[in-house]
């Protein structure tokens, strides 16, 4: 699956809520201060705007949830869509 390709499907997973987060991405939420809401709200605003992480091969976007700091979700496509880190901006 090229890059394009693996975007799209990860648009069409966080969208339609199908996908999981890494352990990792949990742990971050908590010590973060970031909810599952907080997230789904950030989806909700809308995906436009993303980027390639060339080093973790990764894509990641970027927006608000529920507070007004933008903070950033890091998700890959493996048989699916998977949160794998946030972090605030």
């Amino acid at each position: 699956m090229n890059k394009d390709d693996e975007l799209n499907k990860i648009i069409e997973d966080l969208s339609s809520n199908t996908f999981e987060y890494s352990d990792h991405a949990l742990i971050r939420m908590s010590e973060r201060g970031i909810s599952p809401t907080s997230v789904l709200h950030l989806i909700q605003k809308g995906l436009n705007n993303y980027y390639w992480n060339e080093k973790h091969k990764s894509w990641n976007f970027t927006g608000q949830g529920l507070v007004p700091e933008d903070f950033t979700i890091s998700c890959i496509y493996e048989d699916g869509t998977l949160v794998v880190t946030l972090f605030w901006e």
